[in-house]
């Protein structure tokens, strides 16, 4: 009688953590299908790495760039929201 209601629980608890764990941000470099954004690592006219991302809305960008650059916080190098597609290129740390 008891193992039921556990078993149930079990499977909500995983179900939950396997849907917070597929709508995070992606961290690294590459395709990030949830914030239809792309990011990769460029040098930024001092000589130093920098990170641009493209995306289909600007506010891609930001959510992507903070997913990135988290939990050392992020600079902003540039910004084009006006530009299609909208752009911006952050250095972290």
């Amino acid at each position: 009688m008891t193992l039921r209601p556990l078993l149930r629980a079990t499977a909500l608890l995983a179900t939950g953590f396997a849907l917070s764990a597929c709508a995070a941000y992606k961290s690294g470099m590459g395709i990030d299908p949830l914030s239809h954004s792309e990011a990769e690592l460029v040098t930024w006219s001092d000589g130093q790495p920098a990170v641009e991302i493209q995306c289909l809305e600007a506010r891609g960008c930001g959510q992507r760039a903070r997913a990135i650059c988290m939990p050392r916080g992020l600079k902003v190098l540039k910004r084009a929201v006006e530009a299609t597609p909208p752009a911006v290129i952050v250095r972290c740390g």
